[in-house]
């Protein structure tokens, strides 16, 4: 399957942002719902419809996360994405070394720190509170990306106070709806469950390859994909299964009018230029975001999920912009 241009937030594309793929095994799209792209969608309002799944309870964190703080100045917590050690977000360390104390995060499973038991996400979510509380990290700048992300917009919701801003890459509250807009999640997690056990089994070889063709997907060039594949094929793949999992089962959109600082989304639209591609882009994850105060989405035309390598100059310009002192 080849990345749509039409838009990230086609179907096929958006399950490839997470490394699943019809030809991997992964929740096949239906044919009719590659369509809802080929137009713009109506302004973001809310789903009458869409009852938001319960978020997991929370849980002791054990050692879900692990945090290296860098620099002085004001603070920033980086979290990375989906089977992604912090390195994958190493673009965006490197252009604010110089000008914030960087709490960078390392998720449990992913890059080489060992596992914890399942559920991940709320382990995660626990740790990253506690690491917020035990410091008293306060004023803070929160930049997460896919599944940090999510973490981000739970955590900002849980802890409002503590942050003054947060930036959100390619992340969504809830990644089922925002792929199967109009279909029941029990209806998909058959399927998602397959595939978290078939990815439990793979050897290391197997896994190597099956990040490789992922990342194929999700970046613009062949050298970053080598080089990332590199980086996240180091983890443990029955957690990127089961967290994978865990983001399908899990929607937060309810907790988001909780968050007090702006926020920035930014995403990729692939590589169209399509104007209606590009705002059905924006569309699908503003509907979403309804619940959010203060919200601006920023879209990449060029870029598929890892914006920093794909488009990194767009993408300082927005956060950059974003985080100015206003007035």
């Amino acid at each position: 399957m080849t990345f749509r241009t039409t838009s990230f937030i086609s179907i096929s594309a958006a399950m490839l942002a997470l490394g699943c793929t019809e030809k991997e095994g992964a929740p096949a799209p239906r044919e009719e719902a590659k369509e809802v792209v080929a137009a713009p969608t109506p302004s973001p309002t809310a789903e009458p419809t869409a009852a938001p799944t319960p978020a997991p309870e929370p849980v002791e964190d054990s050692k879900a996360i692990a945090v290296e703080v860098r620099g002085e100045g004001p603070a920033m917590l980086l979290i990375p994405g989906l089977a992604c050690p912090p390195e994958v977000l190493q673009p965006v360390i490197d252009h604010f070394a110089d000008s914030y104390q960087l709490n960078i995060v390392s998720l449990a499973g992913f890059g080489g720190m060992e596992s914890v038991p399942a559920p991940l996400l709320p382990k995660y979510r626990e740790g990253l509170v506690n690491y917020l509380r035990a410091n008293d990290i306060k004023d803070a700048t929160l930049i997460g990306q896919g599944l940090g992300g999510t973490l981000a917009y739970w955590i900002a919701s849980n802890e409002p106070a503590r942050f003054r801003a947060v930036v959100i890459l390619e992340g969504s509250p809830a990644l089922a709806n925002l792929i199967y807009p109009n279909d029941e999640l029990s209806k998909q997690l058959g399927p998602v469950e397959k595939y978290r056990d078939r990815l439990a089994a793979m050897d290391a070889a197997a896994y190597a390859k099956h990040r490789k063709f992922a990342l194929g997907t999700m970046l613009s060039t062949e050298s970053a994909v080598l080089k990332l594949t590199d980086l996240t094929s180091k983890g443990d793949p029955a957690a990127e299964g089961q967290a994978h999992f865990e983001l399908f089962s899990t929607d937060i959109r309810s907790s988001l009018s909780a968050i007090q600082a702006p926020v920035l989304l930014v995403v990729g639209a692939g590589g169209t230029t399509d104007p209606a591609a590009i705002e059905a882009t924006r569309n699908n994850f503003g509907r979403q975001l309804v619940g959010v105060k203060d919200l601006k989405i920023s879209v990449s035309p060029s870029s598929k999920h890892f914006i920093q390598f794909d488009e990194p100059t767009f993408l300082f310009k927005e956060i950059d912009e974003f985080l100015a002192p206003k007035g």
